[in-house]
């Protein structure tokens, strides 16, 4: 047995502790949390994280996205129409963009010829004052198996397209054959399709809403065309308010699954309706609540499978919990509970703004909130997991409208641009511009291993991940709650696959490369001391890394 150097001994005769401890902090993938207190968070959740998303095994940084359409007019892109055909080679699916002047088809990716200002819409507007072109959609079929879809917004009225015709025309009101009309006291009347502000589908039946009404009209049973009927919603709501729109909740109320007409007003109100026929006795409220003040938004309920969520000041509030007999006032059942503290200042704060919109992506498992970009800050929306629940933040993304199509996602940005989401570069254009890295920064919540009393010093931080070429990043300690520290960007540039210790290979100089879908780790050394620390973590990548945590050293000091 060889023989070691002793261990120092104490005047006690017992050996010093070692003069580091480690610590791990995870991967946040507890998502942001705004709601739990500071001192207590839990240490898989985090203070921030932007672009670098909560995933099921770790911290994994979004996609980026390229130019998909251009030259579609100078203004923002309001609303992104998918239509899926009834064809199943879906060669006859389509997709739309919409701006306050028209709806042009960006179906195929492509370049707008050179010469040519901009792109001709597929149907014009006759009006462009807002909230020109912040529309909504539905499609359906009638009863000769035709499939349409339909777009409706507050200032242009109601438009149709035709899959058979491949053409979008205008719905006329009129008294004749294929025009809309009601009866007006026993007179035959055209009705006022330049009105119309929202269109959807429940049980067979074309509903459309009227700006500025809390009333709803609905066409006969499988017809895009005819006779409306007026059914009145105004009773159901006492917080006053016209009528946002009505969507389709297919849920199980407790008689089994069934088909219900969910109705929401703009002061807060949502009443639930179930029944088959609204002109008979048994079509009625089944519920009513308050959620709080609605954004100037027609675009602000999404469905996932049984859950139907809606945006209100209060946050995101899910309808399931409501027929449950949750209070929509019960922050803490919200589904953004973790972010609500910064949602509702953000709805708050451009309420009037009719950009706002829920978006269900299914192919990437995430819900998105778009929200208005404000003044002082960069584009930025609320993304959740759809499987672990948990809130991140994009940022960068230029995104006003947005929707899936095709398994894809698509977004509407300023300049007549349309963005699909895909890639990992941000920004690369049609004619083969390249995109940039990805930026990226998150903050951990804060820990006090051993004691909140005493003070630390953070050493070393590794950090542990998974990706392509390893990233370039910055990775220090954080101390005591400064939530607003400054996170340096790395300034590497390239990746240096063949660094030597102590040759090519310099701390916070040279990147080093990795494998395909390696695993690996990187030390860096950090300053500072307090009672607390987290982790803060700026960076930009051309990969989809997946931080999966951290490991520290990390020395002990006394309570002064």
């Amino acid at each position: 047995m060889g023989v070691g150097r002793a261990k120092p001994l104490s005047r006690m005769g017992v050996s010093f502790p070692p003069t580091a401890m480690p610590y791990t902090v995870p991967a946040s993938v507890g998502g942001m949390n705004t709601l739990d207190s500071l001192m207590s968070m839990p240490p898989q959740d985090c203070i921030y994280a932007y672009n670098l998303m909560p995933a099921e095994r770790g911290m994994k940084l979004r996609k980026g996205y390229r130019e998909w359409a251009n030259n579609l007019g100078s203004e923002e892109i309001r609303t992104i129409l998918p239509y899926q055909s009834q064809n199943g080679d879906g060669t006859k699916n389509r997709l739309f963009a919409v701006t306050k002047d028209g709806i042009f088809n960006i179906t195929i990716r492509q370049a707008h010829p050179t010469g040519i200002p901009n792109q001709t819409a597929e149907i014009a507007f006759g009006t462009q004052t807002d909230p020109a072109g912040y529309g909504v959609k539905c499609e359906f079929t009638n009863d000769a198996s035709d499939h349409f879809m339909f777009y409706a917004d507050a200032v242009n009225g109601i438009h149709q397209y035709t899959e058979s015709t491949n053409a979008w025309t205008a719905v006329v009101g009129g008294t004749g054959a294929g025009q809309w009309q009601y009866d007006n006291a026993g007179t035959p009347t055209a009705f006022l399709v330049a009105d119309v502000a929202f269109v959807m589908v429940f049980k067979q039946r074309i509903w459309v809403v009227l700006e500025d009404s809390d009333d709803a009209w609905y066409l006969p049973v499988a017809s895009i065309a005819g006779v409306l009927t007026k059914f009145t919603f105004g009773a159901k709501l006492p917080h006053g308010g016209d009528l946002m729109g009505l969507w389709n909740w297919t849920v199980d109320g407790g008689a089994g699954v069934d088909d219900m007409l969910i109705a929401v007003s703009r002061g807060g109100d949502v009443a639930v309706y179930q029944g088959g026929d609204p002109s008979l006795s048994d079509f009625g409220a089944i519920g009513e609540w308050f959620i709080g003040t609605i954004p100037n938004s027609r675009r602000i309920v999404a469905a996932y499978g049984a859950e139907m969520y809606i945006l209100s000041t209060y946050g995101v509030t899910s309808l399931m919990d409501l027929l449950q007999g949750t209070p929509s006032s019960n922050v803490r059942s919200s589904i953004s509970a973790k972010i609500n503290e910064d949602l509702r200042i953000d709805i708050l704060a451009d309420v009037a703004s009719s950009e706002w919109s829920i978006n269900i992506h299914p192919a990437d498992g995430f819900l998105q909130i778009v929200a208005p970009k404000q003044t002082n800050r960069n584009y930025v929306q609320y993304n959740q997991n759809l499987n672990t629940k948990a809130w991140g933040l994009w940022e960068l993304v230029p995104t006003i409208s947005a929707d899936t199509w095709d398994g894809g996602y698509y977004m509407g940005t300023t300049g007549g641009q349309a963005l699909q989401y895909t890639g990992v570069s941000d920004g690369g254009l049609i004619d083969g511009t390249a995109g940039v890295d990805v930026e990226y920064r998150i903050l951990t919540s804060f820990q006090a291993p051993g004691d909140h009393s005493s003070f630390k010093r953070v050493g070393f931080i590794r950090t542990i991940a998974i990706s392509s070429p390893i990233a370039s990043f910055s990775a220090v300690a954080v101390y005591d709650y400064d939530e607003s520290a400054a996170l340096a960007q790395s300034t590497v540039q390239s990746v240096d696959n063949g660094a030597l210790w102590d040759t090519s290979g310099v701390w916070d100089t040279s990147l080093w490369g990795s494998t395909v879908n390696k695993a690996y780790d990187f030390s860096k050394g950090s300053l500072g001391m307090g009672r607390t620390f987290a982790i803060g973590m700026r960076g930009h990548s051309n990969a989809r890394i997946e931080v999966v945590g951290w490991d520290v050293t990390m020395t002990t000091g006394g309570f002064l």
